[in-house]
């Protein structure tokens, strides 16, 4: 286990998700600041922007879900009253900074690139 992984699993879940939307918010905010530097105009309103950022973050998070899952099972722990196929750690703040980054570069190429082509 990476050190990382170490300061990661002591937070607890709340702070986990929060700072995975704190790296959402911060990848959506590069993704606008990209396209405005790029063209020195919005291709599309800030809000349809927003809105695609969204829906590309959605789908590149069930993209990553299947990576680094290893079920208790697998581990050899097995909580009493739990399926032997759930996970035995959720990464969930991972899972969130790799969605926020897959989701700000997809978003890039797309507003940036593909968007004025349309």
């Amino acid at each position: 286990m990476s050190g990382l992984d170490v300061h990661i699993r002591r937070l607890s879940g709340p702070a986990q998700v929060g700072l995975g939307i704190v790296g959402a918010i911060t990848g959506l905010l590069a993704v606008l600041a990209v396209i405005y530097a790029r063209s020195g105009a919005l291709v599309f309103s800030i809000g349809t922007s927003v809105a695609i950022y969204f829906v590309i973050w959605w789908i590149a998070l069930f993209a990553v879900l299947p990576f680094r899952v290893r079920s208790q099972a697998e581990e050899g722990q097995v909580s009493a009253g739990s399926d032997p196929g759930a996970p035995s750690e959720a990464h969930l703040l991972w899972y969130a900074l790799v969605t926020s980054a897959v989701a700000a570069l997809a978003s890039i190429v797309f507003l940036v690139w593909l968007a004025p082509l349309i």
